[in-house]
């Protein structure tokens, strides 16, 4: 926010509560503390040859000292702070949420602190992954006259599932090091796979299934051994169990694409017109919504479409999903419906459409067969939300019966994944309520 000075005639008169003396470039800062039933402190500002403590300014004035103050200024504040909060990785509340999150963004760049995370996580990144973008680089470059736009679009793509397994790897390495000093609950580890799953999912170019599978096996072994007390050296082997299943798909997800590029040269360069199937496993290309306006809303239904579910259960989703159609319809409100089940898979039914008829008759040719990947369709629902619904808040409606019973899958039953979920939603703010 910047903050306006207007002069009016003989006399100084400052906008936004910014008083004469605010105006002058003196500005220097000490710290204060107390102790009264328990120590505090705060900062005092210098001013203008004003005094005052920095938690009694208002918050125009805050934003409007901060913006005027100069690197060397900026720098001696937190000099002064270095007593109460350390490198200043995080504001003190004073300074109120927005202004603390400036302010930490400024000094994580000019100390660095960006960019050593940044060569850690490059360090820890497997040299596959480097060797494998290297590869495609070429290939696209070797192929350029035989591939059409659209393949070299797929192509760069898939690849972000290499990336994001990748950066799994070097997420997990560097949590190693913090568990053996800090001594870290077996509680925690559970959180920091969730906090790899939200950074794959947000963005959701990279929901792959290898991307998913391999998230929904590092949960399930964090999971497992949530409620232990675990040893520093036994929460090291478990990570390393994490990294391995984390590296097996990568390796394996490296082989896959290489081999498809080897017949992708071959393909038509002129494209023709597919025939659009009733049902299309994801991911897939985002759908263009069947109507334009602004949509203030975007509800995701994920419905069982597993064995459990036949008879009485599907026709209950079906009915559940037509109802809550019917109740929204209010014309800034878009929905999705995706399945889950058969070979244990999940599939999109009808994108993100303001069209309401066309999801409820959609709703009505779901049949229930196979499987239950409870917890990898959830993420894969939750990246599919993230990336393709259009308006400021979403919100996914998990319509089911069982527990997750696909080996293949790994995960957990509902409890698990609807965990999980919420520490989605929860740091990417994905909006609305789960």
């Amino acid at each position: 926010m910047v903050v306006l000075i207007s002069l009016v005639s003989a006399g100084v008169v400052c906008a936004q509560g910014i008083e004469p003396w605010m105006l002058s470039d003196d500005i220097q800062f000490r710290p204060y503390g107390w102790w009264i039933g328990g120590y505090d402190s705060s900062l005092l500002v210098q001013w203008g040859g004003q005094e005052r403590y920095l938690r009694e300014l208002t918050q125009e004035q805050k934003t409007y000292l901060w913006n005027k103050m100069t690197p060397e200024q900026r720098r001696q504040m937190q000099d002064q702070y270095s007593a109460f909060v350390g490198n200043l990785k995080q504001r003190p509340a004073e300074w109120g949420a927005q202004l603390n999150k400036e302010i930490g963004e400024y000094w994580r760049h000019v100390n660095g602190w960006d960019r050593w995370q940044e060569q850690m996580m490059e360090k820890k990144t497997p040299q596959e992954v480097y060797d494998f973008l290297e590869a495609k680089t070429n290939f696209i470059n070797q192929n350029a006259n035989t591939l059409t736009p659209a393949q070299i679009d797929q192509i760069n793509m898939q690849a972000n599932a290499v990336e994001s397994l990748g950066q799994i790897i070097a997420t997990l390495e560097l949590k190693k090091i913090e568990i053996a000093v800090k001594g870290i609950s077996g509680g925690l580890l559970g959180i920091i796979t969730d906090y790899c799953t939200g950074f794959i999912t947000h963005g959701a170019s990279a929901a792959s299934d290898a991307v998913a599978t391999a998230v929904s096996k590092i949960i399930d072994l964090a999971r497992s051994s949530s409620s232990a007390q675990l040893s520093p050296a036994e929460m090291i082997q478990l990570l390393n169990q994490q990294i391995a299943v984390a590296q097996q798909s990568l390796t394996e997800e490296v082989a896959k694409q290489q081999a498809g590029w080897a017949q992708l040269p071959a393909a038509p360069t002129t494209p023709t017109t597919p025939t659009t199937p009733t049902t299309v496993t994801i991911p897939i290309t985002p759908t263009v919504p069947t109507t334009g306006g602004p949509v203030e809303l975007s509800i995701l239904f994920l419905v069982d479409c597993s064995g459990s579910m036949s008879g009485s259960k599907i026709e209950n989703a079906r009915q559940a999903v037509i109802n809550s159609v019917s109740q929204t319809n209010d014309g800034k409100t878009e929905w999705a419906l995706l399945g889950f089940g058969g070979n244990c898979t999940c599939w999109q039914v009808v994108p993100f459409t303001t069209n309401a008829a066309e999801v409820q008759q959609a709703a009505q040719s779901l049949s229930a067969d196979g499987g239950t990947p409870l917890t990898y369709s959830i993420y894969k629902a939750t990246a599919y939300l993230v990336k393709n619904g259009r308006a400021p808040r979403g919100r996914l409606v998990v319509l089911c019966d069982g527990e997750n019973n696909c080996s293949e899958r790994q995960g957990g039953g509902r409890s698990e994944a609807a965990a999980g979920l919420r520490t989605i939603i929860t740091s990417h703010n994905i909006g609305g309520q789960p």
